[in-house]
């Protein structure tokens, strides 16, 4: 948790505590403070992630975190830090939470399965709370160029989500993953779906009634 990694408990830590921003995925916390692109992400080091979580400058992140021994890992670029987080590979990475991946830094603790299990809920979040049209903006792609694409091939592009992370994600059956391999973006948008106006989850499940 990430109390452990405090040293003070002054009331305006707390509500840092408690701050959603620390278990957002990287990428998207990332995106929020104008950073976009994978190079662009993996270029920031965790401790300017902790800056975009907190709100704080760069003094106040320094002392009010205390990061041990780990801090070397913080102050390192995110591509080097991720790589320690095996199995996870691509794009991965950047969909886990800023409070978990400097929790397993400071414990030097890897758990490949809390890792994809992290990496997952991170995916998750994406796909339940964040409009398509950002997320597009987020991983760089414009959706009018991604029109005769599925979502099985967006997710796999965006996030290297395979299928059977997507059906573990959105509780999906084999029937269902194999419907989503015929349905585009455009297909979508022929039925009305106003595509940039609504969530990766919704347009699941609308691909899903489409294919059947």
């Amino acid at each position: 948790m990430l109390l452990r990694i405090l040293r003070a408990t002054q009331p305006k830590v707390l509500l840092f505590l408690i701050a959603e921003k620390f278990r957002l995925p990287i990428v998207y916390l990332s995106y929020l403070s104008g950073v976009i692109g994978k190079s662009a992400v993996e270029d920031q080091t965790l401790f300017d992630i902790y800056q975009q979580a907190s709100g704080g400058d760069f003094e106040f992140v320094n002392k009010t975190f205390n990061f041990g021994s780990a801090s070397v890992h913080i102050r390192s670029k995110l591509w080097k830090t991720l790589g320690r987080f095996s199995p996870l590979y691509g794009m991965q990475g950047q969909h886990m939470s800023a409070e978990y991946t400097v929790q397993s830094l400071i414990q030097d603790k890897f758990d490949a399965s809390l890792s994809i299990e992290n990496f997952l809920t991170g995916v998750g979040y994406v796909h339940r709370k964040v409009l398509v049209r950002n997320v597009f903006e987020m991983y760089e792609r414009n959706v009018s160029d991604a029109v005769n694409d599925t979502l099985l091939e967006l997710v796999n592009e965006f996030h290297d989500l395979t299928p059977a992370q997507l059906a573990s994600i959105h509780r999906l059956s084999d029937g269902d993953l194999s419907l989503l391999t015929n349905v585009t973006i455009r297909d979508l948008q022929n039925v009305g779906v106003s595509v940039e106006g609504t969530t990766m989850e919704v347009l699941i499940r609308l691909a899903i009634r489409i294919g059947k």
